[in-house]
């Protein structure tokens, strides 16, 4: 996976082709920034208009899909190398941002503790695929807040699908904790 949001002249560039990529549409439901209520959302990737990576981007702490990197909490990557299957990272496709749980309901993620800031990450989920419906992880955000973030459902799509039309989406609920 490339580092894709660490440098000025590739966070435009990857700004601009998040423009005219299409976006994150968010789901219908209330998005509380401050209680242990669950929100819903949408990532949604969708044919570029150009060669390159496909994105969509989304702020937690916005509760809103985002164009500027920024402010990218999570973000649905594909790219023709190893993100052709699709991958969510965080702010950045590095350690520290991703904290796996595993697959659990609700109930008992509500028990979990937050992640100690050494414990294990991923730089990225990958690939994107109905398996992961279900699956659970700790968000660190660009504020430093944490969420616990579910996927709920999994609309999959490679790199070339996408480029040709189909577009790959991810249902999530997060809470803060």
């Amino acid at each position: 996976m490339k580092r894709f949001l660490t440098s000025a002249p590739i966070q435009l560039l990857l700004a601009l082709i998040a423009v005219g990529v299409g976006g994150c549409a968010p789901n219908e439901g209330t998005h509380s920034l401050h209680g242990s209520q669950r929100s819903g959302a949408t990532l949604e990737c969708r044919a570029p208009t150009s060669d390159g990576p496909i994105m969509s981007m989304f702020s937690l702490s916005l509760a809103r899909p985002v164009r500027e990197s920024k402010h990218g909490d999570l973000c649905l990557y594909f790219d023709s190398h190893d993100c052709s299957g699709g991958a969510i990272v965080g702010h950045h496709d590095e350690k520290g941002w991703l904290f796996p749980i595993g697959k659990y309901d609700w109930p008992e993620l509500e028990q979990c503790q937050k992640p100690p800031t050494d414990g294990d990450s991923t730089e990225g989920i990958r690939p994107i695929t109905k398996a992961q419906e279900g699956f659970s992880f700790w968000v660190k955000t660009v504020s430093g807040r944490h969420a616990i973030v579910r996927i709920a459902v999994v609309r999959s799509a490679t790199y070339d699908e996408v480029v040709g039309g189909k577009a790959a989406s991810v249902e999530f609920e997060w809470m803060w904790r």
